[in-house]
This record gives C-alpha cells, structure tokens and sequence, in this order.
C-alpha cells in the first residue's frame, strides 16, 4: 500500500515530499564578474574581457573583435603559454596602426620586442664567453638586472608619453570596475588607483629577480628555461593579486607596483581616460549581448 502525499506537495523520486514551487523554481545561478585587463597603446587602450577584445582611440574609433578559445585555460603554466601568443598577435597589431592605419616610427616598433629578447640575448653570450655553467645567476644575472634598468629607461623616453598616460587610464578604468564604481563617472574612475596588482609590469619585476637565480641549463635549453620562467613568473603574480593583502603577496608585487608609479604608468587626461572606459564599456556590452542570446536560446529550446 502506497501513501499518498499530503495534499499541495507532490513526491520526488526518493519518496521525499517537494512544494510545487520549489520543483518548478529555476535554479539560482551565481553570477561571478568577468576578469578585465587591457593593454596601452600610443593613441588609446586595448581591453580584454573573457574572450572578447575592444579598442578605442582618442580619434573616436572603435574596434572589436574576439580571441580564440584557449582549451588550456585551467592548467597552470599551460595557460600562460598557449595563451599569450594569441593576446600578443592582437596587442601588437593594434599598436601597429595607429588612427587610420598610420604606422608607429620603427624605434618604437621594435622596442618592445628588443627588451623581451635583450636580456636573454645578453645572459647567453656571457654566459658562453665567460664559461659559465648556469644561464641565470649572478655571474650574469646583475648584468641582465642592469640591462632590463637600462631598458626601461629607454623606453620611458623613446615611447610616446601619451601611451603611459594611456597605461594609467586602462588601470584606473579596470580598478573602478572592480571596485563597483559608476563608469559614466569620470571624477568617479580618475579617482581610482592607477597603480594595478595584475598589471604586466609586476611579471617584469619577478622575472627579474627570477634571473638571479642558478638555472643549471645551456645552449638552446636557455631558451626553455626562460619560457618557464616567464610562465612561473605570470602564475606566481597572479597568485599574489588573488590576495594582495597577504604579506607574501606585498613582498612579490611592491617590485612591479614601484616600477608602476614612477615608470611605466602616469595620470591620464579626462580624454584619455574616457578613451579607456569606452574600450571597457565596449567589452561589457559584447559580453552582456552574449548572456541575452544565451538565455533566448535557453528559452527557445525550452519552448
């Protein structure tokens, strides 16, 4: 004999008693906020958000587009590699057109690649002539710290000053973000900190400090070593600003947040800075039309 359930609740499947209500409720979905970044160009800023990418310049224009799918994206390590060739491709050649296509001077173009590679270069011709039997350490890891000094420099004067201004707009834009700021706001977003725990500049820092490091490794096995590096050196920074108020993260990001204030960053104008929360905004809005199609889909099949 089977019994029946009170009257106005209907029986799961495991014999429990479940309301109407609660049977037919969709489920609540937590909705967590994309992760932004971005990157400065001379004339504007190139923001990314998931797999969707904007750039604004001060010339009004806009540009949008999408980066392909990283199936990586969950290892460690892996995800930095497989992922920053594709993010590179696409900052780099937005840094090369500028407004209708005009092309940067050629000093600028090669900068940035020439202080990537300077470096390693160096750390690999001195480490054959001098016959040493690490890559990194300080037989020829100072050189390479006063090398990337020398370099960053370099690059203080021979970019233009607007792209730091610009860095400083794209850090202010993605903090007021993140702290729930009003981004038609200007006062609101100028406010905000230039100064970013997951800028690139903090990778810089520690891949620095990594090179003092003895590295048993030669000849073209450098090369890997560095690329190891590197994506140790992303993982770790990224670790830090997951909880930038720890005491090992402070320790790990002060490098990178000094190199931001006084290098590689500067306070942008109002201009500037609504040319970063246009590039902000743009990927938001790709974003937010991407949930809308999703949840008619949902609801078309569910028809």
């Amino acid at each position: 004999m089977t019994r029946r359930p009170p009257k106005g609740r209907t029986a799961s499947p495991r014999g429990r008693t479940a309301s109407p209500k609660a049977r037919t409720s969709p489920p609540k979905t937590r909705t967590v906020p994309p992760k932004v970044g971005g990157q400065a160009l001379s004339d504007g800023v190139l923001m990314r958000a998931g797999d969707v990418w904007a750039v604004a310049r001060i010339d009004g224009s806009l540009e949008l587009g999408r980066l392909p799918e990283n199936r990586w994206a969950a290892v460690p390590l892996l995800r930095v590699l497989t992922g920053l060739g594709p993010a590179l491709f696409r900052g780099l050649r937005a840094m090369g057109g500028t407004g209708r296509n005009r092309q940067l001077p050629r000093r600028v173009r090669w900068a940035l690649p020439l202080f990537v590679a300077g470096p390693l270069l160096v750390n690999a011709v001195l480490s054959r002539s001098l016959g040493a039997s690490t890559v990194w350490g300080w037989q020829s890891g100072l050189t390479a710290v006063a090398l990337v000094g020398a370099q960053l420099a370099a690059l203080r004067v021979v970019m233009p000053s607007s792209m730091w201004r610009f860095h400083g707009a794209e850090h202010k834009a993605v903090s007021a973000y993140e702290r729930g700021s009003d981004l038609d706001d200007l006062d609101a977003v100028l406010a905000a900190p230039r100064i970013h725990d997951r800028c690139g500049t903090n990778v810089v820092a520690v891949l620095v400090a990594a090179c003092l490091l003895p590295v048993p490794t030669r000849g073209a096995w450098s090369l890997l070593t560095f690329v190891l590096i590197f994506a140790l050196s992303v993982e770790v920074v990224s670790a830090a600003a997951r909880r930038p108020r720890s005491p090992w993260s402070r320790v790990v990001l002060v490098g990178g947040h000094v190199l931001q204030r006084f290098v590689t960053t500067a306070e942008p104008t109002r201009e500037e800075q609504a040319v970063g929360v246009k590039a902000l905004q743009a990927c938001l809005a790709m974003l937010a039309a991407d949930r809308l199609a999703g949840q008619e889909l949902d609801r078309l099949e569910a028809a």
